[in-house]
């Protein structure tokens, strides 16, 4: 037999909550994993330094054997990729294994900014800048890296989550401000543009369940802690964030995300909840 419904189904509003402070101040480096196993890495001064986090503690990982900030990162937490780097902008890549970093193959374009996703043996990097800003992107497959498409907006300043073959890129300091382009393994598309101009963006989730969280605004906004939710289609304003932040470390899903440093409260631990309803 069949049931009669009484109430409503759909999203509930996002909330955000705090997490303990990173034991240092964090801004510019790169994040990978999921919220509750979560590595961060890289730092501004230009740092090698990396820290874990399980949910509800900070710990100190292995060291990079290169100094970074503005890189590119993604993985998981004990799977990590480093990606370029700023100070010096070079093409070099590092890889993660929980405890020690090894150096992985170089960038065909050395560059800093060059935003990445997937995974530590088949990422994607793409943008960033040589220092001009650039559309050129890259594959990895865990030893070398080949040349994909290119985005269709030069971009840097941006955030990209997904896999290799199945990613989105939001935001960037360069016109156009709003765009969000998404990647198939081969080439790049244009889908709906952001409400909001906005670049040293943090992001987490996949092409078609993502959340943007926070970043900058350019003069005279400044940082925002707008934070915005894509299904793969369209963008959709949720709840903002407690504190707002640029250049903070992104990870996690759309509906369990982590937020972490930023130029405002450098050691500030941010988490996002959005549910849907049962």
């Amino acid at each position: 037999k069949g049931f009669e419904f009484t109430g409503t189904i759909g999203t509930t509003a996002a909330v955000w909550s705090g997490g303990p402070d990173i034991s240092y101040d964090y801004q510019a480096g790169a994040a990978a994993g999921l919220r509750n196993a979560t590595v961060i890495f890289g730092n501004s001064p230009v740092s090698g330094i990396t820290s874990h986090y399980n949910g509800s503690s900070w710990s100190l990982g292995g060291a990079m054997a290169i100094a970074r900030r503005y890189h590119g990162g993604t993985g998981t937490e004990y799977a990590a990729l480093a990606v370029g780097n700023l100070q010096p902008i070079s093409n070099d890549t590092e890889e993660y294994y929980g405890e020690t970093w090894a150096a992985g193959g170089n960038l065909i374009t050395a560059r800093a900014q060059a935003k990445s996703a997937g995974t530590q043996n088949a990422a994607v990097a793409a943008g960033g800048c040589t220092p001009s800003t650039v559309s050129c992107t890259e594959e990895y497959d865990g030893a070398s890296w080949s040349a994909g498409g290119a985005l269709i907006h030069e971009s840097k300043n941006g955030s990209n989550v997904g896999s290799q073959n199945s990613s989105v890129y939001a935001g960037s300091n360069v016109s156009p401000y709003l765009h969000t382009q998404e990647y198939n393994g081969t080439s790049w598309s244009e889908s709906s543009a952001l409400s909001v101009a906005l670049s040293y963006t943090a992001m987490a989730g996949v092409q078609n369940a993502a959340v943007l969280m926070t970043g900058y605004g350019g003069s005279p906004t400044g940082t925002k802690a707008c934070t915005f939710e894509y299904n793969g289609e369209t963008w959709s304003t949720s709840t903002a964030a407690t504190t707002a932040q640029h250049a903070a470390g992104g990870s996690g899903t759309m509906t369990s995300a982590l937020l972490a440093g930023g130029n405002a409260d450098k050691n500030c631990t941010q988490h996002y909840d959005s549910y849907i309803a049962s």
